[in-house]
């Protein structure tokens, strides 16, 4: 389940924030006022901390993904949202253990949304 989030971050930015004082961050100069998000989706596929992160690797260990944020911005409904899945997951493989793609995993096609990763269909052949 979190090579999942990871791999495939349903929310892929924080909410805004506003910086409270003049900085550098990496380089680049901020000033107090100004508007940033965090990118949580290019963070979980950071090669600095994920190793061939391009590679959905259900045995990655350990993940530290931030789907879910971190600290103080920690969602409150994460473990909710991990046991929904892993429910959801198991009940479908075990009705259908033979359930596959019917189409490439490039030719997966993602609703709009820069704040929420989502599917249009998902195309499964029963085998």
């Amino acid at each position: 389940m979190e090579e999942l989030l990871r791999f495939v971050s349903p929310v892929q930015m924080s909410e805004a924030r506003y910086v409270t004082r003049d900085l550098e961050f990496h380089g680049q100069s901020l000033r107090r006022g100004d508007c940033i998000v965090a990118w949580l989706g290019a963070a979980n596929a950071d090669p600095a901390r994920f190793p061939d992160p391009e590679k959905l690797d259900l045995s990655r260990s350990p993940n530290p993904h931030v789907s879910f944020g971190s600290g103080i911005h920690f969602c409150l409904g994460a473990q909710l949202a991990r046991v929904e899945a892993q429910v959801g997951f198991e009940r479908l493989f075990t009705r259908y253990p033979r359930v596959a793609l019917a189409v490439a995993n490039s030719d997966l096609r993602y609703r709009g949304n820069m704040l929420l990763r989502a599917l249009v269909a998902l195309p499964v052949r029963l085998q």
